[in-house]
């Protein structure tokens, strides 16, 4: 049975555990990790994370890689587990391909990944 269409993401999310830092607004540096991930966002789970509304710097590590994924974002949501973050801005063409295929690659159906990223203007590298 499919979703309604109110409660529908408009990236798909895979589930994944990423140790992740997070710079909140130049002031805070919190280590977690990332436990689901999208093309536009995840879900940053930490002791203390930031506080909603907060911009922040995420940096992705790729377990037994040198492989990182950086982005500039803002938390939508704040909870005591953890929090919600938004990628405003993929940093670079190499953390865009990283991203992009590490949804890809984990996620039930990776054309559904395809379509989104090839729909969304601001994903594409000649946006």
């Amino acid at each position: 049975m499919s979703e309604p269409v109110s409660q529908r993401r408009e990236f798909s999310r895979v589930a994944v555990h990423l140790h992740t830092e997070v710079d909140a607004a130049g002031q805070f540096h919190r280590e977690g990790s990332m436990e689901s991930l999208s093309l536009k966002g995840g879900f940053f789970r930490a002791a203390n994370p930031p506080a909603e509304n907060t911009e922040v710097r995420v940096r992705l590590h790729l377990e037994g890689t040198e492989i990182e994924v950086h982005a500039l974002g803002h938390v939508v949501r704040h909870g005591p587990g953890g929090c919600a973050i938004q990628f405003d801005e993929i940093v670079g063409l190499d953390s865009l391909d990283h991203l992009r295929n590490l949804v890809r690659f984990n996620a039930a159906d990776p054309e559904q990944v395809e379509r989104e990223f090839h729909e969304h203007l601001g994903l594409r590298r000649d946006a």
